[in-house]
């Protein structure tokens, strides 16, 4: 069996309906979620009437896009950001 995973459900609208489309379509098996982003609310809403499978996508460096992140939860994304971004 062959499992294609589309990354960034929930990232915004466009990619969440997008990825939408693409199971209604059988053309792929899974998506990655991602949290605290523009669209991840609705984008949780969709997922319970689909039949399509979900991972967590782990989002070490993007910027959060949600309108409602609180403060210490992105002082904390941006701790992690500087700690991966500067490994070397």
């Amino acid at each position: 069996m062959l499992i294609i995973t589309a990354d960034d459900y929930g990232k915004n609208k466009f990619i969440t309906d997008r990825i939408l489309t693409c199971s209604n379509k059988k053309r792929i098996t899974s998506a990655s979620v991602m949290v605290f982003m523009e669209d991840s609310k609705r984008a949780a809403e969709f997922a319970n009437f689909n039949n399509l499978e979900f991972g967590l996508h782990i989002n070490l460096t993007t910027p959060f896009t949600s309108s409602d992140n609180n403060i210490k939860l992105l002082e904390t994304k941006k701790r992690l950001y500087h700690f991966f971004l500067y490994l070397n």
